[in-house]
């Protein structure tokens, strides 16, 4: 069998290395959708009329937006060279964008407008985004 032909094992030195930087992506990437899926754990608790569900859901949406800022500028800068890491970070911060959105419309339903026929579709959409965002980070350097 022709040795270029076997896939060579993970703990062999043929097989590619990733670098701690990568590793770190992949890390976030997952905690990041962690703290997406929250959201709706957050609003669930809130809507079952516990007052803390609505401030962990708020603080956690705030924290979103700001990580979700600092890291695509973060990741503009630090994957530039890396393979797919163009990719990552045009994708967080056009999710930062629309985390902001989904901010943005969270707070108007807080002050009364009837909007959760949007705000919870597109936080489901959210979830699945920051699924495939975390797939595009495990393909960063390949």
């Amino acid at each position: 069998m022709n040795r270029a032909t076997i896939a060579a094992p993970a703990s062999s030195p043929e097989a590619p290395q990733r670098s701690g930087q990568i590793i770190g992506w992949i890390i976030f990437a997952r905690l990041l959708l962690i703290a997406v899926y929250a959201q709706s754990i957050f609003a669930g608790i809130f809507l079952s009329g516990k007052i803390w569900g609505r401030d962990a859901h708020e603080m956690n949406a705030g924290i979103l937006v700001t990580v979700s800022f600092v890291a695509g500028a973060l990741a503009l800068f630090s994957l530039r060279n890396v393979a797919g890491g163009r990719r990552y970070a045009v994708a967080m911060l056009a999710f930062a964008v629309a985390i902001t959105i989904q901010y943005g419309i969270g707070e108007q339903v807080a002050d009364g407008e009837r909007l959760l026929w949007l705000h919870i579709p597109f936080g489901v959409a959210l979830i699945g985004w920051s699924a495939e965002m975390a797939t595009v980070a495990r393909r960063l350097g390949r």
